[in-house]
């Protein structure tokens, strides 16, 4: 829990827009028998806990998924918001050629 509030502080002081963000927890190594105890004992105090492996695959779909989601939510919430939370001008890239 220390190691993540620190991230989060790390991000908060990078930009205010991490914290109106959705966020998702991975453990990794579900192979390990005693890593997969420890996450279900610490399933409950973290809401968007996955358990992937990257040797196996295990959970990396659902992850991904779960991850699609919220993107996606996040773009549908912020089209649909206020218009004064959109930026005044609108920056086109052009290219130098």
């Amino acid at each position: 829990a220390e190691t993540l509030a620190l991230l989060e502080n790390e991000l908060a002081q990078h930009s205010e827009v991490f914290a109106t963000r959705p966020k998702f927890v991975a453990f990794n190594k579900p192979d390990v028998t005693e890593n997969r105890a420890r996450f279900h004992e610490l399933e409950a105090d973290f809401p968007n806990a996955w358990l992937i492996s990257s040797f196996t695959g295990e959970g990396v779909d659902e992850l991904l998924e779960a991850l699609f989601r919220a993107v996606e939510r996040v773009k549908r919430e912020e089209a649909e918001g206020p218009a004064e939370s959109k930026p005044e001008t609108d920056y086109v890239y052009e290219a130098p050629f």
